[in-house]
């Protein structure tokens, strides 16, 4: 297809406005071939106005000059949208024509964001958008170079009413479109594309895309880059609020894993194999939650005729779509998810198979590597475990989802889950890390929650999501999220997580199994809810003080436990210290300790057995499933390792379960004889407290203007939450004096 020339696009734009064709505002409508597109917009999409709309246009001759030395330009300009209406932008990827140019059209077009339902494109003369402006103003602005063109009414959106009458009388969208899920990549090496006739630059991962997307007929495509003016802030804040509705309304959501790879066609014929074994021509339903059924024996997938399939897979999954905080939304809003990888493809309901036997059977897999190819690697062979992660957190966001849908997961938990699966991800813009999971919350909650605004400081949008999740769920919760104390952004309140920095440690009260069961009773919460000062510095927050730290470090009293220390470069300006516990040579010199009779024959002080009773309960829980049902007598410990003994293939397990509770915590001692795993950054003179609204207690350090700095949560040895969130609650009832106010800053 050729493009006209600058003068040939010229001289026909002279001509389309020249004589009897241009007409002044207040006149009568203009002749339709005013708005056709050029002759190379060949789509039948493409067609700018049905025979009923009435539109009346803004045109002197002086106007069409200055809009043609516009048009001159090679490079592509976007227009505005219409203000004043829903609209949005829809891409037509033209047909391969055999070369490596890739030639589309932008078209924009009205639409109703609950129905999904499009309207036909808006008036648009090479690139002008019409709009609703008054006359002055529309003259004043085409003058400036403004990409406008006046129209005094807007069409109603087009629906098809005979293909409603065929669906009962249920409206269709009058354009149906896929919506691409992809990763931007880095700009060091852009390419070209031609955009309505113009020359337009995108990231090399974009023109990989639409590359192996084009079909032998046009395909109409919604495409973040492309379709929303990045450069238009208010555009971008706009567009980025309605996203979810648009990946929602999407006929099919086509995912780019990007270039295929030598092996790329073993992994998904692979992939096709693996379902086919776990489901044993058995329907896999939505209900199965997509796990592999326990009468599934994997083994015989891990073996060694299938070492490059399932090396291939690996390398599929270390790609950078699973690792974007946007995909998140665009897979879990998707009506049908199609996974792209140059020629080859395969379903969600495959994939997410696929995921999960990958997870299960990692250890196996790693091992059948490592023999088939013994003498030949440089190092063992090692499934990177944050590629496991990020896999099989977007499958564990697909069931959250379906969870939080069906009212089996509290707003108050749904919202933290998917901030903690963000936080983890990488995004161009750090405010991304909450934009990009609040459309997939119920409407209820994304309607309370702070809309996109990427003009506003990174701190204000941190500050605002925090506030806005208390607000609405009357939980604090969130404040647990806050990790960085020792080293948070001044510019950033204690109590506010900042999600641009990696997690230091898994939270106590994500730990509680029985999601239901620590909900606060909303009407004790409404008698003390947590207010906020108009800044959104402090927040007021009432509850019970239990006690004053007076020793910390306790674990290090024991000889079979030592700890490691490294500093972590995150996303910020600053580094973090992770700090993780060794027990011995793989756990076994932790397991000697409870051989003995009694932890007093082998514990020098009465601060050994402080420590191990912790651990020691810590591990009996974790054994136990349920962190709130620690053992009720301080000194069970040969009980809990002949447990252990009996069950050596589950040790493992639970010791990585214990290094994960312990990771960056220490134990502590108060003047209240509390024992606790706390933040290691604790010192003697920090305070133990339980809030009213939140799940797990919390530390504070008292500071000089009478208020408190928010430390961290922890966990107290022998008190469930359930219990103390009970004793609360009765307080709130019938001795509310003993409740105390705290202004954490």
């Amino acid at each position: 297809m050729t493009a006209l020339s600058d003068d040939e696009t010229k001289n026909r734009d002279l001509a389309m406005y020249s004589n009897k064709t241009l007409c002044k505002l207040n006149s009568t409508p203009p002749p339709q071939a005013l708005f056709l597109t050029s002759q190379q917009h060949n789509v039948s999409h493409s067609r700018l106005l049905s025979s009923h709309r009435r539109s009346r246009c803004l045109t002197k001759f002086s106007f069409a000059m200055a809009a043609v030395e516009d048009l001159s330009e090679t490079r592509y300009r976007y227009a505005s949208l219409p203000s004043g209406t829903h609209s949005l932008r829809l891409l037509t990827l033209l047909s391969h024509s055999g070369s490596r140019d890739i030639v589309c059209e932008l078209t924009t077009h009205l639409w109703d964001p609950e129905t999904g339902i499009i309207g036909d494109p808006v008036p648009q003369i090479d690139g002008f958008v019409v709009d609703e402006v008054p006359g002055s103003e529309a003259e004043k602005n085409l003058l400036e170079g403004s990409r406008h063109i006046a129209v005094v009414e807007f069409p109603d959106l087009a629906t098809n009413e005979d293909e409603s009458e065929e669906n009962g009388g249920n409206a269709t969208p009058a354009i149906a479109y896929e919506a691409l899920s992809y990763t931007w990549g880095d700009d060091h090496d852009p390419q070209e594309i031609t955009l309505d006739g113009r020359l337009h630059e995108v990231y090399r991962n974009l023109w990989d895309a639409l590359y192996f997307l084009q079909e032998d007929s046009p395909r109409t495509i919604w495409i973040d880059a492309l379709c929303i003016d990045q450069s238009n802030i208010a555009e971008r804040n706009a567009q980025v609020e309605k996203m979810h509705l648009i990946y929602k309304h999407a006929s099919s959501v086509v995912v780019f894993l990007g270039v295929p790879e030598e092996d790329s066609d073993l992994a998904f014929n692979f992939m096709v194999q693996i379902y086919d074994y776990v489901r044993q021509g058995q329907e896999i339903g939505e209900d199965d939650l997509g796990f592999i059924p326990d009468f599934v024996e994997t083994g015989p997938l891990v073996v060694r005729k299938h070492v490059r399939s399932w090396l291939a897979i690996h390398e599929l999954m270390r790609g950078p779509w699973w690792r974007r905080a946007w995909t998140l939304q665009e897979l879990l809003m998707s009506k049908k998810a199609t996974f792209v990888c140059g020629p080859h493809s395969t379903s969600w309901p495959v994939l997410k198979i696929v995921v999960q036997v990958v997870r299960e059977t990692s250890n196996e897999v790693e091992q059948l590597i490592n023999s088939t190819f013994e003498g030949h690697l440089l190092r063992p062979y090692k499934f990177s475990d944050q590629a496991q992660f990020h896999a099989f957190s977007m499958h564990a966001a697909y069931h959250f989802k379906r969870f939080m849908d069906t009212n089996r997961m509290p707003p108050s938990r749904a919202i933290l889950f998917f901030l903690e699966a963000s936080q983890k991800r990488l995004c161009k813009f750090p405010h991304d890390k909450i934009y990009s999971i609040l459309g997939i919350l119920p409407s209820e909650v994304y309607s309370a929650m702070p809309k996109p605004d990427y003009g506003q400081s990174i701190h204000q949008a941190y500050q605002q999501i925090a506030q806005a999740y208390v607000d609405f769920t009357r939980s604090l919760d969130i404040i647990c999220e806050s990790q960085h104390s020792d080293t948070q952004d001044a510019l950033l309140p204690s109590w506010t997580p900042d999600w641009r920095r990696g997690r230091r440690m898994r939270t106590i009260y994500s730990l509680h199994y029985d999601l239901s069961e620590f909900e606060w009773h909303s009407d004790r919460i409404q008698k003390y809810p947590p207010t906020f000062d108009p800044n959104c510095r402090t927040v007021y927050v009432h509850g019970l003080h239990l006690g004053i730290v007076q020793r910390t470090q306790l674990e290090l009293a024991l000889p079979q436990i030592s700890k490691q220390s490294k500093d972590v470069d995150d996303n910020s300006d600053r580094s973090f210290r992770l700090i993780t516990w060794n027990f011995g040579d793989d756990g076994n010199d932790f397991i000697r300790v409870g051989r003995h009779s009694s932890l007093r024959s082998c514990l020098a002080s009465p601060g050994h057995e402080e420590a191990a009773n912790v651990l020691l309960g810590v591990l009996h829980s974790k054994l136990n499933e349920d962190l709130t049902r620690p053992t009720q007598s301080v000194l069970r410990p040969t009980n809990v390792i002949q447990r252990t003994n009996s069950l050596n293939h589950e040790f493992r397990s639970t010791l990585d379960d214990l290094k994960v509770i312990t990771q960056c915590r220490t134990v502590i001692k108060t003047d209240s004889l509390l024992l606790c795993l706390a933040p290691f950054w604790v010192e003697a003179g920090d305070i133990v407290c339980q809030f009213i609204g939140c799940t797990s207690p919390t530390i504070l350090r008292p500071n000089d203007a009478g208020g408190y700095r928010f430390i961290g949560e922890c966990y107290i040895y022998g008190t469930p939450a359930k219990e103390m969130i009970k004793l609360l609650e009765e307080l709130i009832e019938n001795a509310p004096d003993q409740l105390q106010r705290f202004d954490i800053r």
